[in-house]
């Protein structure tokens, strides 16, 4: 590292930090340099600064997998707060200096909630406060995050089918069981503990996976030895794959959240291969909670504000 290197980096210590932080909870330095949009070298190089200045090994390398030492765990417990502090600074002034829009709340959800979840709790809370405007915006898996990191959204509703970084919280609230989805009149219907082999035997659409909350999906079907290449029909959508169950041309398998109010379709449980999966909120760690993401999340789960570890704020603080 050139002189001019070491005086930028050394001099440049919340960026020392903001950087090891992001690689921490993300447990890769090309994560961390997309979240706070530098180079991977540069990342690297505040990294090594930090290291040299705190006479430490923050991370253990093993090859392109890295974990933290001792001290950079000590270090991640110290440098949290500061950096989750200021990553919500903007967002959280805007709270504690009412200058947010309180009669606006925008969500992030993917196309199952929107579909299947959203509604209900939507008219619910416009019911309530009927002078609330809801804005629902759609996000795949990571997409939502982004959002929420930039301040682009208040919350986000759905499952954690992804893998929910460090510095955000997953919280389950709704739980839904795997399902066989059919029409009432199929043979498979209603059947207890349903094979694959069984269901291999009709057409079987399999949701592609930005679709799935089933994690465990693939792996359960590669130990049965059936591949999604060998059915005939493929859908990249919720609706699209129901309409063509309805029409008893496949079968499919799901969360039984997808055919809670269905008028045809019928679910049988397949809770002996696959788990129960939650759907619930995501928020970001050190967000102030306003008082219209608080009354929300009321209505889902009454008791979640007085419980969680956020900060709340109302109006009546000031």
């Amino acid at each position: 590292m050139s002189e001019q290197e070491q005086f930028y980096y050394k001099n440049n210590r919340f960026q020392q930090l903001r950087g090891f932080y992001f690689t921490a909870i993300l447990g890769s330095v090309s994560k961390a340099s997309r979240v706070i949009n530098l180079t991977q070298p540069a990342v690297s190089l505040q990294i090594k600064a930090l290291e040299s200045d705190l006479n430490t090994s923050l991370f253990e390398r093993k090859g392109p997998n890295i974990s933290l030492t001792k001290d950079g765990t000590t270090l991640l417990e110290l440098v949290s707060p500061l950096v989750e502090g200021i990553d919500n600074l903007k967002e959280n002034f805007k709270v504690l200096t009412n200058k947010t829009d309180e009669k606006k709340i925008t969500i992030a959800a993917n196309q199952a909630t929107i579909l299947y979840l959203l509604p209900k709790l939507i008219k619910k809370y416009t019911t309530i406060y009927p002078d609330m405007k809801v804005r629902i915006q759609a996000a795949i898996a990571e997409d939502g995050i982004e959002k929420l990191r930039r301040g682009d959204v208040d919350i986000i509703v759905g499952p954690p089918s992804f893998d929910i970084p460090k510095d955000f919280i997953y919280y389950p609230i709704f739980y839904y069981d795997p399902v066989l989805i059919t029409r009432p009149e199929h043979p498979l219907a209603g059947k207890e503990n349903v094979t694959i082999e069984e269901m291999s035997k009709y057409q079987l659409i399999l949701p592609p996976s930005h679709l799935r909350t089933i994690k465990t999906m693939d792996q359960i079907f590669a130990q049965h030895n059936f591949q999604q290449s060998e059915t005939r029909l493929q859908f990249d959508g919720w609706e699209i794959i129901k309409k063509y169950v309805e029409m008893d041309m496949a079968i499919t398998i799901a969360l039984s959240i997808a055919i809670e109010e269905d008028p045809v379709l019928v679910g049988t449980k397949l809770n002996h291969y696959f788990p129960r999966s939650s759907y619930g909120i995501i928020l970001h760690r050190g967000q102030i909670l306003t008082q219209k993401v608080q009354d929300f999340i009321k209505l889902i789960q009454p008791d979640f504000v007085q419980n969680n570890t956020f900060t709340s704020y109302s109006n009546n603080n000031l």
